[in-house]
């Protein structure tokens, strides 16, 4: 039996993230979102790693447990969930699709069960992060090199070999690329969100609509990256006016709240703290339950901070993604601030002439 096919054309398919409506092409710095660094933030889903035990041989499922039964990856544990054939294999992926890994039996109830189960994953379900590891007893069914050629896996096994540790070598690998993987993504998907959430902003020519403008987007789109079990977040924005720090909008709980003193809005004094110290170091802050965005203004008068409460803990990717929201929002505040200025010369210009016309 041969196995030899054409590669998958995965160019054809359009990209889930990819939007067909932008309001507005930025251009952002993204530098800082470099995978170099080595985080231990969690941004799997779920409090385990999700394997597949994909075999026909109860054995098989047996022994793969033993061996990685106290494994532990990023402080989590493994939750194995079992299957005994390929159309079993598509199921428990549909049931749980933030699987990590498949470890994935060639030979079951076809000779090439385990193939077909690699192409329904990578090209019908349109899965690429999953890791696939493809274990098999008859290896001269599905040689190696030619399933490793021809079929998008990550691995590929001989029961007959492998032995505990090989087993754990691979798996770890395996999770390593996934947690990466899951960087990525969630790094474009919160991107996507900052383009959204910046690109409309760009529009407002209005210093009083601003700040309204931004809560209202903000409460469309935010979080930027998935948080769970988190409530509809309640937000305000505030300006410093003669040394008090004065709500010019407001969502959620804080919807009424324009012209209030942030004395009265907030009457914890972590949350107090917390704005004045965004607003005195010019620069983001974040508590374990509430964060704050400095929003910069080339005039002591138009500096801003965006305060969410409740938000929950700010992971590293969500930090850099707020600094570039931040930094769109800047150049964006500072843009209609210079409209507005034009807009008050040009109403100016238009009165003088029509005064000297009429002298």
């Amino acid at each position: 039996m041969s196995f030899q096919k054409q590669p998958p054309d995965y160019g054809s398919k359009k990209n889930e993230f990819e939007e067909d409506d932008e309001d507005e092409d930025l251009v952002f710095a993204l530098d800082s979102l470099s995978d170099d660094n080595d985080s231990d933030d969690d941004i799997s889903l779920g409090n385990t790693w999700k394997v597949l035990v994909i075999d026909d041989e109860p054995e098989v499922h047996k022994v793969t447990r033993m061996a990685l039964s106290d494994m532990v990856f990023k402080g989590k544990s493994l939750e194995m969930i079992s299957g005994y054939t390929g159309a079993e294999a598509i199921e428990l992926l549909k049931q749980h699709p933030d699987t990590a890994l498949v470890l994935l039996d060639v030979v079951m109830e076809t000779d090439d069960a385990g193939l077909k189960v690699v192409d329904e994953i990578r090209q019908a379900m349109g899965n690429k992060m999953t890791r696939i590891i493809l274990r098999t007893g008859q290896p001269g069914l599905a040689p190696e090199e030619s399933v490793v050629m021809n079929y998008d896996i990550n691995d590929y096994k001989s029961k007959a070999d492998i032995t505990s540790k090989q087993l754990s070598t691979s798996v770890i690998s395996s999770l390593r690329s996934f947690h990466e993987l899951r960087r990525v993504q969630i790094t474009k998907v919160g991107l996507m969100n900052v383009l959204r959430a910046s690109a409309s902003i760009f529009h407002v020519h209005s210093i009083d609509s601003f700040a309204p403008k931004l809560i209202k987007d903000l409460e469309r789109l935010a979080p930027f990256v998935q948080h769970e079990d988190l409530p509809k977040i309640s937000s305000m924005v505030f300006q410093q006016v003669n040394n008090k720090y004065i709500c010019v909008a407001g969502n959620g709980d804080f919807e009424n709240s324009a012209g209030e003193i942030m004395e009265a809005l907030l009457p914890e004094k972590e949350m107090q703290n917390l704005v004045a110290q965004t607003f005195n170091k010019k620069s983001n802050s974040y508590s374990n339950n509430h964060c704050v965005l400095y929003i910069t203004g080339k005039q002591e008068d138009t500096q801003m901070v965006l305060f969410l409460r409740d938000y929950g803990y700010v992971d590293e990717i969500e930090r850099t993604l707020f600094e570039i929201f931040c930094a769109n929002l800047a150049i964006a505040h500072e843009n209609t601030r210079l409209l507005y200025e034009m807009d008050v010369m040009n109403k100016n210009l238009e009165e003088k002439i029509s005064k000297d016309n009429l002298s």
